[in-house]
């Protein structure tokens, strides 16, 4: 019933969206889109059709990114474990002193992945409200799809005709591969310490070689044809133009040692 006019309210406005007597139509609604309620009513039923199967896209839709980050989420511990496992499988040969590696290894994983897993749950929680308030959305569309009091329909249908504001998700990824190249950075450091110790090594085996070297001058009547000594006799060299210019060929010489590149010393100290 108008309130102003005391008259049913058999039309409706396209223009202002509200239903009108007919006294309202030629006065405060004069010049408007006026159409009967039934014309009104099966056009707007019309579009919160299309609304209600667009919801039901985007419900499902959410269904199907629930069900994809939850099984991103299991990829993406599979991947942690397995990269903890070589890291730790790798660590655990090397030397004592850089087990520490190891306990930073872990951690930095362990922490990385609950971050994605936060990240991840957080997703979901967003996901899931998204599709609590759908649902809820729809139920109540589908209600009102079904009312047949056509002016409770209509002044409920523009408000119940626009979309619930939700996430743009289609940017939103959920990585599988947070903890990839942790592995690798730890040996990388473990790595570095192992050519220092390595370094050290070598280092302290040149010091014992230096230290049990002894001092001799070479024989040059007992050096191969090969060998060239210097004139201390204290270093030697091949001469391989010597072999070449006999033609491949050894020469026997009772006091020369033809057949091995070998010399040796008055002192008798065997050359190394």
């Amino acid at each position: 019933m108008c309130q102003k006019h005391e008259r049913l309210l058999d039309l409706f406005c396209k223009s202002d969206l509200r239903c009108v007597c007919v006294q309202c139509s030629k006065m405060d609604h004069r010049g408007h889109t006026i159409v009967s309620l039934e014309e009104a009513a099966h056009e707007f039923k019309t579009e919160l059709g299309k609304s209600v199967t667009e919801v039901q896209l985007m419900i499902q839709e959410r269904v199907r990114r629930v069900e994809e980050i939850r099984q991103s989420v299991e990829l993406s511990n599979a991947s942690a474990e397995r990269e903890a496992a070589e890291g730790l499988q790798i660590i655990g040969t090397v030397l004592n002193s850089v087990a520490i590696a190891q306990a930073k290894l872990t951690a930095g994983i362990e922490e990385k992945q609950k971050a994605a897993n936060r990240r991840a749950e957080g997703l979901v929680s967003d996901l899931d409200q998204e599709i609590c308030d759908l649902k809820s959305r729809k139920s109540d569309m589908d209600q009102l799809l079904h009312t047949k009091d056509h002016i409770h329909f209509l002044q409920s249908f523009p408000p119940m005709s626009s979309l619930p504001r939700t996430k743009d998700w289609s940017n939103i990824i959920v990585h599988t591969d947070q903890c990839v190249g942790s592995s690798r950075a730890a040996v990388s450091q473990i790595e570095k310490t192992v050519n220092k110790l390595l370094q050290k090594l070598s280092d302290s085996e040149l010091r014992e070689v230096q230290q049990s070297a002894v001092d001799v001058t070479l024989d040059p009547s007992t050096a191969n044809r090969w060998l060239v000594l210097t004139e201390d006799g204290k270093q030697h060299r091949t001469d391989c133009t010597t072999y070449t210019a006999l033609g491949g060929s050894l020469i026997l010489d009772l006091e020369c040692y033809s057949h091995a590149v070998s010399l040796s010393c008055p002192e008798g100290e065997q050359s190394r």
